[in-house]
């Protein structure tokens, strides 16, 4: 059984056009959405795929235009996250006007029974209609999930009934009432339905059920299958609301770090005093020559560290630093330098009796590797025996990847930067997390001025920095 700590949300009706044609093979299974992109976040659609072995193959394509509108301005991109797999593309299929359409394929033994997120997007703030089209080949179904908030809306495609649910001790009834349970059905004017296999959804935390620290930004969301009101109470009843088996934080960090002494860098500064909690942002400084180009960044090397902390036992901890936003675009905002492990990534274990182990160079050396860089260039570690309480720290190191560009020229000075972490028990229970992290390259921090003398950030005349690097009114 998984142990997971879930919020639960609600799945917004979509409409889905199911079509074979003669361009795919009877074998196939073909789900096709069209829909439009109206804003920067793109639309989010889950899948539930059943049925499927090593043989089976999924292409998914995600290209500007539908029926209903056959214009071509969107630039389009893709992203897919499956049960175990994260992939992306942008400008690898048929074109799009001046730009070129999406498309990521799962080969054999990637494709994977379970619930299977896509979100159709456009690069920048392009909008427009779209054709999103899923082809499975070989054995195994698709099913619509409906369009969800985040690529969080399940692990696995576990039915509510196998996961641990924040709901466990609160009755199905009391839930609809009080807690903000939605269904696509009227149970409480009909709690007798005809009709089978209705999706029963949940969409509040129950914090207050259960108050655990940090509850409320719980991002796993399950659904449940149920013909009858009596099947979803003994379903809920039959599960068991566990703390989750670990917790990930983000941050980037300057180089200083020492890892005997348990110190990973002094932390890089947020935006602003009061800290985004929703898209928590760090900054870099650009040094600008008097053409107004980027020289370098201060600090002009820093980490992206992930913190994953044990909260039980674990055997073993992956934890993918997926950084393709910040480094694999037109204008990147970091480059890995060193683009080698353990030169460009650190890994370190640290425990509440006060050591703390550098295991990058033993990671790296393992066979197979361990600390290694993917074939997506992101940078994987897999740490094993992490017992309760400690922690395991990722660093990858970073140099500035608009050096040369003029910084009023840059599109988008930020970048989001993701860790996805998957971890086991001795049990074999699976507990997964994510974190992220906005890095932005400012002219200058909120208050501050440029030195005419060097390009770089000051302070000026009645402020004064504070330890996060914030300029606030005062005299030193």
């Amino acid at each position: 059984m998984i142990n997971k700590t879930i919020l639960m949300t609600s799945i917004i009706a979509m409409t889905v056009i199911i079509g074979i044609t003669a361009n795919y093979a009877m074998a196939a299974d073909v789900e096709v959405v069209e829909d439009t992109v109206t804003d920067d976040d793109g639309n989010f659609h889950a899948w539930q795929l059943s049925g499927t072995d090593n043989t089976s193959t999924l292409e998914i394509t995600h290209v500007c235009g539908n029926t209903g509108n056959p214009s071509q301005e969107l630039d389009p991109i893709l992203f897919v996250q499956s049960p175990s797999i994260f992939r992306q593309d942008d400008d690898s299929f048929t074109p799009c006007d001046q730009f070129s359409s999406s498309i990521v394929n799962f080969g054999l033994d990637e494709v994977e029974d379970g619930c299977w997120i896509t979100q159709a997007n456009g690069i920048g703030d392009g909008t427009g209609p779209y054709t999103l089209t899923l082809d499975l080949q070989g054995p195994g179904d698709i099913t619509p999930l409906g369009t969800v908030s985040s690529f969080s809306f399940c692990t696995d495609g576990v039915p509510l009934c196998e996961a641990q649910v924040l709901a466990c001790d609160v009755p199905f009834q009391e839930a609809l009432t009080n807690c903000g349970v939605q269904s696509q059905h009227d149970w409480m004017n009909d709690p007798n339905p005809d009709d089978i296999a209705l999706q029963v959804f949940a969409i509040d935390p129950f914090c207050e059920v259960t108050d655990w620290d940090g509850i409320c930004e719980a991002e796993y969301l399950f659904f449940c299958n149920a013909d009858s009101l009596e099947q979803f109470n003994t379903c809920v009843a039959n599960t068991s609301c566990e703390e989750p088996g670990l917790e990930t934080e983000k941050f980037y960090t300057e180089t200083d770090k020492d890892i005997e002494a348990g110190f990973f860098g002094t932390v890089l500064p947020f935006k602003n005093a009061i800290v985004d909690t929703e898209n928590p942002t760090q900054t870099v400084k650009a040094v600008l020559d008097k053409n107004g180009n980027i020289k370098s960044y201060n600090p002009g090397q820093y980490y992206a560290v992930t913190k994953v902390t044990a909260l039980t036992d674990l055997q073993e901890v992956w934890i993918t630093e997926d950084d393709n936003l910040c480094t694999d675009v037109e204008q990147p905002i970091s480059t890995m330098n060193p683009n080698k492990v353990p030169g460009g990534a650190y890994v370190a274990l640290m425990c509440p009796d006060g050591t703390s182990v550098d295991l990058s160079s033993e990671l790296a050396n393992s066979d197979p590797p361990r600390l290694f860089i993917n074939d997506a260039n992101n940078v994987e570690a897999h740490v094993e025996n992490v017992p309760e309480g400690c922690m395991v720290f990722l660093g990858v190191k970073y140099s500035p990847g608009l050096k040369g560009e003029n910084f009023q020229s840059v599109e988008q000075p930020w970048c989001e930067n993701w860790e996805f972490v998957t971890a086991i028990n001795a049990a074999g229970d699976e507990f997964r997390d994510s974190a992220h992290r906005v890095l932005e390259v400012v002219e200058c921090g909120e208050n501050e001025v440029i030195n005419p003398a060097n390009g770089k950030c000051i302070c000026p005349e009645g402020f004064i920095e504070t330890p996060t690097g914030i300029c606030i009114a005062g005299e030193t």
